[in-house]
């Protein structure tokens, strides 16, 4: 998976980077840069195992996410499994689902309102917008984060 990246944002202190991926699985290979990062992922989970979702919440947790929105339809399970798996594993992410709202709304809050509690005041940290299996999505990703 390439991180494409987006921009940094100096007063948030967030590096923004884009990604497509074909499966929600390959989620779970996601590396960033930082040592805590936050996570947007628009998706269909319509059809994904909880199984799946509870793996990739604990790669995912391994590697410090330390904030979660999903969107899509399904995205309320997505971040219901990630709760559960954050309170398994005594992790702690903050998450949030969307799934009442255009995609733009929800890469709007990503950016202004999601605030990890657990990262240190100077850390700079990578924020993923992610779009699974389409491309559409991941331009109104990039043209969000681009945008604001």
């Amino acid at each position: 998976m390439t991180l494409q990246p987006i921009r940094t944002d100096k007063d948030s202190r967030k590096n923004f980077f884009v990604a497509e991926i074909s499966s929600f699985g390959e989620l779970g290979e996601l590396a960033p840069n930082s040592a805590s990062f936050g996570l947007l992922v628009a998706c269909d989970a319509s059809k994904l195992s909880a199984d799946l979702i509870g793996q990739v919440a604990d790669k995912l947790y391994a590697r410090g996410l330390s904030y979660l929105c999903t969107w899509g339809p399904d995205c309320e399970r997505v971040h219901d499994v990630f709760d559960e798996a954050g309170v398994i594993s005594q992790q702690f992410a903050m998450t949030t689902w969307h799934d009442d709202e255009p995609l733009e709304e929800a890469a709007w809050f990503f950016i202004n309102h999601a605030v990890p509690e657990k990262v240190e005041e100077h850390a700079w940290s990578d924020w993923i917008a992610v779009a699974v299996n389409n491309p559409e999505w991941l331009k109104d990703l990039a043209t969000a984060l681009q945008g604001q």
